[in-house]
């Protein structure tokens, strides 16, 4: 977790951790994700989760992307969603919200024909 080289005429070396090791001295597995230290995504909060010398981002669910940057998936537009055909699909902050439509009945994944 260190690169170390031999001073000249000394019996010591001269170490310095490797990135995402610490302290100075020690070298250390240093934990970007409860130092705070990682650039994962914030709005919305990825999850940051610790690796030798690193860490790495995952997006929450309903967003795509590096967990450094994510984007809401537009369930809607994508045709993910579950709602009936006769329910219009709003997208929302990483799901969506189906609603029948007028002249129908249901909970939006399920609609039937009151007309």
């Amino acid at each position: 977790n260190a690169v170390c080289t031999n001073r000249k005429r000394s019996l010591t070396e001269d170490c310095t951790c490797l990135p995402g090791y610490g302290p100075p001295v020690q070298c250390i597995d240093i934990n970007e994700c409860t130092a705070g230290t990682h650039n994962c995504s914030l709005a919305p909060p990825a999850t940051c989760t610790n690796t030798p010398g690193s860490f790495n981002c995952a997006c929450p669910a309903g967003y795509r992307g590096d967990g450094v940057t994510c984007n809401d998936i537009d369930e809607c537009t994508e045709g993910t969603h579950n709602c009936d055909a006769a329910a219009n699909c709003r997208n929302t902050a990483s799901s969506f919200t189906c609603q029948c439509a007028v002249g129908f009945t249901g909970d939006g994944v399920s609609c039937m024909d009151i007309d």
